[in-house]
């Protein structure tokens, strides 16, 4: 593979502090003369972990999970450099019985070349039993709306 160059990145970290985090990174790249690609996934989990007598960890209890994703393209004969780049927070989760989500807290964003496409929070439930989001707001440069308007308004459910 003369002047192609493929890597992959990956990193589990585990840090104790008043606050527990688990963190998961992972990245892949790959360049070539005429140019570069890289993906890369990180998903952090903060809570509380329980230990037994012996400080083997028996569980976690996360209180917020982030889940963000990046990608990058470079295009060296041009010049050219687009990126995405997108992140989501889900925190005071409630479940039913059975571990089913009932609703949980969300705060995120999704940008475009280093600028933000929309954001966005709220609690992401379904108390109507129609359509989920109607009480999470996007924040687009040029509106607001909810989740469930956007997710009707472009066919993902109907009212």
């Amino acid at each position: 593979m003369q002047g192609k160059k493929a890597q992959v990145q990956t990193d589990v970290s585990f840090d104790h502090t008043q606050e527990d985090k688990i963190q998961l990174r992972y990245g892949l790249s790959y360049e070539t003369l005429r140019g570069s690609a890289s993906i890369g996934f990180d998903i952090t989990a903060n809570g509380t972990t329980t230990r037994d007598a012996n400080c083997y960890t028996t569980g976690f209890d996360a209180n917020s999970v982030t889940f963000g994703a990046t990608l990058d393209v470079n295009d060296h004969n041009t010049r050219e450099q687009h990126s995405a780049e997108f992140s989501v927070t889900f925190s005071n989760a409630v479940l039913d019985g059975n571990g089913n989500l009932q609703r949980a807290d969300v705060d995120g964003y999704v940008k475009l070349d280093g600028t933000p496409a929309v954001t966005f929070n709220g609690t992401l439930d379904d108390l109507d039993q129609t359509c989920p989001g109607a009480h999470v707001n996007l924040y687009f440069a040029d509106r607001t709306m909810t989740l469930q308007e956007w997710m009707i308004q472009n066919g993902y459910c109907t009212p």
